[in-house]
């Protein structure tokens, strides 16, 4: 049995605004950084995870030209499974015709979240997802691995789901370039769904508003101190994948009980994962970043108490102060990334710069700030359908995208006012609490002083690395120093600098020397900014899976 799962082929046009649709920091997160802007790149993790847990020979082939697709299939495949995402509806049509073409008696199986809008899709998208949906023998609609193991016999499908083999991000400042190059950290699927039932979201809806676990905190800390062991570097990053990991709050505790007590990760295994003002509330940052919790992605969607009553349903913003919440985050050294959605129906021109004043004082590391957009399959969609308020011209295969033709009109403003509203936070975020860079000094600092004399080994040991990162952030502080978008930017970063001088000393002439290389190098990107290319073009990544044996992988020059 051999599977072939492929990713939407390359190239990917950029946005008008010159966004790449495969990059979260360029069009999503903290969009408005100016020469400090950052890129990011990830991978199609579902398509790891499941090679890894078939007996199969896989070949996991992300970013191939449509010519590189057409020659994968040409070895011959049993099952071809792709991934469709709402900006790659024609893509994945697209490689649906050629795979019937070229593999003919090939298993055509297509998965993602955009799976909803192949089955309830706009009108302007009708045809294309006609196409999927009738080119495809399957459309998978569930957790994926179970749902493969069953297509092709490899049973029992229940048994245990392992994650040693799932590939790492990376991200660095755009200035700096690749050589500079932030490693990441490895995936780590922990749950899937969501029971808070936001109208808007589209993940939970996929679930029917349940969560179905992948791995138990046993297994999640299995995986983890696999990668850790294997990398070597004394400390690492995880992207632990969960809606909201603290629903269950022992789940995080019972994660964090495994690392604490194991003398080799204690203090140095840390992740990243999604939480909520209501969950988060109910929790000690102490004790989250005891357990390991490094960076939390947290949805405010709103600040205004509207919200609470809004059909929105969001109980995920039901609990304390949400600036209490960020500070006292920040404090013990967790990076917070906060996101604000605009549009829902009870903003108006008169309540939304309140909402965006309040968001900008929480001051998060990284920001989204989005307009209210409805997905199919939600019940957002549902309710705007009745009511007629879907565009009958937007598609996500409409040249343009919502920027230029919105997929539903706000109901107390113009889509130009929303857009421009959502602009005009981006750049106060930027030109009031600063760049991502020197936020993110300032946690690290914040964390140092506040854990490395902690009784808690686990702790002591975390403010101990905190001091090392705050330290090798200095040049990062240097450079903002000497390219201060506003004169509010500048204060900030020079109290941050005499807190870290008073805290660690004067720096290593080392350090304010490549401080000043990177200075300069940001000085002449905003001077000389890389106009954008038009289309986004990754490098092809072929990860060839046998039963029994280490993955091969071959990757095109970059």
């Amino acid at each position: 049995m051999r599977v072939l799962f492929a990713s939407p082929y390359k190239p990917f046009p950029l946005s008008e605004d010159g966004w790449d649709p495969l990059d979260p920091f360029t069009g999503q997160l903290s969009p408005s950084q100016g020469p400090f802007a950052m890129t990011m790149h990830g991978h199609y993790w579902a398509f790891y995870l499941m090679a890894e847990n078939l007996n199969a020979e896989c070949c996991v082939l992300e970013h191939p030209t449509m010519a590189e697709f057409e020659a994968e299939l040409r070895k011959g495949c049993d099952v071809v499974g792709f991934q469709v995402n709402w900006n790659t509806l024609r893509q994945t049509a697209d490689m649906i015709e050629r795979a019937k073409a070229l593999a003919p008696d090939a298993i055509r199986v297509v998965g993602g979240y955009a799976i909803a809008q192949v089955l309830d899709p706009l009108p302007a998208d009708v045809a294309v997802a006609e196409t999927i949906r009738t080119g495809a023998h399957h459309l998978c609609h569930e957790e994926g691995v179970r749902f493969m193991r069953r297509l092709i016999g490899d049973l029992p499908a229940e048994r245990p789901i392992t994650q040693y083999t799932m590939p790492r991000s990376g991200s660095h400042l755009a200035a700096l370039g690749p050589q500079l190059r932030v490693v990441g950290g490895r995936p780590v699927l922990a749950s899937l769904g969501c029971p808070a039932a936001c109208d808007f979201c589209n993940t939970s809806a996929f679930f029917k508003y349940k969560k179905f676990q992948v791995a138990s905190p046993d297994e999640a800390y299995t995986f983890m101190r696999h990668h850790f062991v294997n990398d070597g570097a004394g400390r690492s990053m995880f992207e632990l994948f969960d809606e909201d990991l603290f629903t269950d709050p022992e789940y995080p505790r019972a994660l964090g009980r495994r690392i604490r007590g194991d003398e080799a990760t204690a203090g140095r295994l840390g992740y990243f994962t999604f939480g909520s003002v209501r969950t988060l509330s109910k929790l000690d940052p102490e004790e989250l970043a005891a357990d390991g919790l490094a960076t939390v992605w947290i949805g405010v969607e709103s600040t205004l108490d509207d919200v609470l009553q809004h059909d929105a349903h969001l109980r995920k913003r039901k609990g304390g102060d949400v600036q209490a919440l960020f500070d006292g985050l920040r404090e013990v050294g967790i990076t917070v990334v906060g996101s604000l959605i605009l549009g829902f129906d009870f903003h108006t021109p008169e309540n939304m710069p309140q909402d965006v004043d309040a968001f900008v004082r929480l001051a998060p590391t990284i920001a989204q700030v989005t307009p209210l957009v409805p997905c199919a399959g939600t019940r957002l969609y549902e309710r705007m359908k009745k009511q007629q308020r879907l565009s009958t011209t937007f598609g996500w295969t409409v040249a343009g995208g919502f920027q230029a033709n919105p997929v539903a009109q706000p109901l107390h403003m113009t889509w130009q006012q929303l857009e421009e509203a959502i602009d005009a936070a981006h750049r106060r975020l930027y030109l009031e609490t600063g760049p991502s860079a020197l936020k993110a000094v300032d946690t690290a600092l914040r964390g140092y002083l506040r854990l490395h004399n902690h009784r808690d080994p686990a702790l002591r040991t975390r403010g101990a690395l905190l001091r090392e990162t705050a330290t090798a952030q200095y040049p990062a502080l240097v450079a903002v120093l000497a390219n201060a978008p506003s004169a509010r930017v500048a204060e900030r970063a020079r109290e941050v600098q005499a807190r870290w001088k008073a805290a660690l000393g004067e720096p290593d002439p080392n350090l304010v020397a490549l401080g000043e290389t990177f200075a300069e190098r940001i000085r002449a990107f905003a001077e000389h900014p890389t106009p954008p290319a038009g289309v986004a073009e990754p490098p092809t990544r072929w990860t060839y899976y046998r039963p029994g044996a280490a993955p091969t992988i071959v990757k095109q020059a970059a």
